[in-house]
């Protein structure tokens, strides 16, 4: 008789479905993660177009950026007759009608329309106010305030600024005390 040699096969079938699982984990992965991919581009869409909004042609909108105290200070004419809300600290000093607030680093002179009032309220050095319907004046233009007149220190710091808020008592609401 004839000797045939035998020898075994090598189980490489094991190879293949590692491959195909492998393939098939890649393919997933790539649908799923082009979902992600659209969501942030369309984020990054929304900040573009609300950039191009508020400068064209190197000329800030002023109607398209808030009003808030550093905007003010780079640009105080575009804001002259505008209305300002929000959370402020009084760093102080103080004047009859007049003081010192601050809002995200940026102080600015604000002067309260001093009226008859049942309760008049007291603002100190220290505090956080919430202000509403505040407007943003041209400092230039004193003239015609509502209320007593202004006295000399108020006066004497309205002359080195361009801008300042005046706000009625009735829209400044202290949240904590000094």
């Amino acid at each position: 008789m004839a000797e045939i040699p035998v020898e075994k096969k090598s189980g490489l079938g094991w190879l293949w479905w590692l491959l195909a699982a492998l393939l098939l984990a890649l393919l997933l992965w790539w649908l799923f993660a082009d979902d992600d991919n659209d969501a942030i581009e369309a984020d990054e869409v929304v900040v573009e177009e609300t950039t191009d909004n508020v400068v064209t042609d190197g000329v800030v909108d002023a109607a398209a950026v808030p009003v808030t105290f550093a905007a003010i200070a780079a640009d105080p004419a575009a804001f002259f007759g505008k209305k300002f809300a929000g959370d402020v600290t009084v760093p102080g000093p103080l004047t009859d009608r007049g003081f010192w607030v601050e809002s995200e680093g940026t102080k600015m002179f604000a002067i309260v329309i001093d009226e008859p009032v049942d309760a008049k309220i007291d603002i100190n050095a220290g505090q956080t106010l919430a202000i509403t319907d505040a407007e943003v004046r041209d400092a230039s233009d004193i003239a015609g305030l509502a209320g007593k007149p202004l006295d000399d220190d108020t006066k004497a710091i309205l002359a080195d600024q361009k801008a300042f808020i005046l706000v009625d008592e009735d829209n400044v609401e202290i949240k904590s005390a000094s």
